[in-house]
């Protein structure tokens, strides 16, 4: 499984946690006031992004965390022979 290289994980998790759900309750929030149509849907439209990003994002984590604990796994059946 290819891993997602820190800097590209840390922007995608940036997006997805912060920025993301900003814009979401921004957009939904100014096209009311300003009478703009179709602010809940493109709102929501940008929740369910930051919801589906947030699965790939964590996807990537678990095979990170794998990918991290194999060599330990191994060095210690290793070190018992």
């Amino acid at each position: 499984m290819p891993v997602l290289p820190d800097k590209i994980y840390n922007l995608l998790k940036w997006l997805c946690i912060i920025v993301l759900p900003a814009l979401a309750v921004f957009i939904a929030k100014v096209f009311e006031v300003w009478g703009i149509p179709y602010g809940p849907q493109i709102s929501v439209t940008i929740e369910y992004l930051a919801v589906f990003l947030g699965a790939v994002l964590c996807i990537s984590q678990i095979g990170y965390n794998k990918i991290q604990a194999t060599p330990i796994v191994e060095e210690a059946t290793e070190e018992k022979k």
